[in-house]
């Protein structure tokens, strides 16, 4: 295994990939590459719909978005990386990572799950995509996460709504277990204490899938990524700079 941490002031680099939250974008991590150790290259990911792919149709499929999202960082992969997702991001990550293993491509040293549950369990909020958008609208706004001025402009969220139902469409794919747990990837789950959607209970459940995992826990819930991004970044600079590979 190509393992390789990153120093305070050294030169070596490592692609920092990071895909953001349902209904987020790139521009979730724009502070982090100053606030990272150099060497690092911070790359967040828009998922067709959104930011900078705003006029992209999104995509609702997860074996699709899986191929999009290996076509976009296939340039990336040809030096160290460390795959970070949040959320919908994380469970789009994992599934990556089982794409790039069957490919036999090179594999991330660290893989980062924030907010997300054990891929074999259902989503909490499964099949929501489904309501009416009137029904929709009113549990978005309850679940957290979407601009307060998206939600009380109609108009507005009507424009914003296919990317939603498509994110929670795909937030409901389910993953059957492994026969194995991946042996080349180390796997940190992070986690919000108070997290409504995400079973903490049943968080164990990801040692199914790593050889390797460790679990840090965050005073918040299940949005703690931006309530304690202080204290995200400085855990996934400390699993960069100082890694168990050290």
């Amino acid at each position: 295994m190509n393992r390789r941490k990153v120093q305070d002031g050294a030169g070596d680099s490592v692609n920092l990939i990071c895909l953001p939250y349902g209904g987020a974008g790139a521009a979730l991590f724009d502070t982090w590459q100053s606030k990272l150790p150099v060497g690092v290259q911070v790359h967040g990911l828009d998922l067709p719909g959104r930011g900078r792919r705003y006029k992209e149709p999104p995509i609702d499929d997860m074996a699709e978005l899986t191929e999009f999202l290996y076509s976009t960082i296939r340039g990336l992969i040809a030096e160290p990386y460390v795959i970070f997702g949040h959320s919908l991001g994380a469970l789009c990550g994992y599934h990556l990572l089982k794409f790039l293993q069957a490919r036999e491509e090179r594999l991330p040293y660290h893989y980062i799950a924030s907010g997300c549950r054990p891929p074999h369990l259902p989503y909490a909020h499964e099949g929501m995509w489904r309501e009416s958008d009137e029904t929709f609208l009113k549990k978005v706004a309850r679940f957290g996460g979407t601009p307060k001025e998206v939600i009380a402009q109609p108009a507005l969220f009507n424009v914003f709504s296919s990317v939603l139902k498509a994110d929670f469409r795909l937030a409901d794919w389910l993953s059957e277990r492994p026969v194995a747990p991946m042996k080349d990837v180390e796997c940190t789950v992070l986690y919000g204490r108070r997290d409504p959607i995400v079973p903490v209970e049943r968080l164990n459940e990801w040692a199914g899938y790593f050889e390797s995992v460790s679990f840090e826990m965050f005073d918040g819930d299940h949005f703690f990524m931006t309530s304690k991004a202080d204290e995200v970044l400085l855990a996934v600079r400390r699993i960069l700079t100082h890694g168990r590979w050290g």
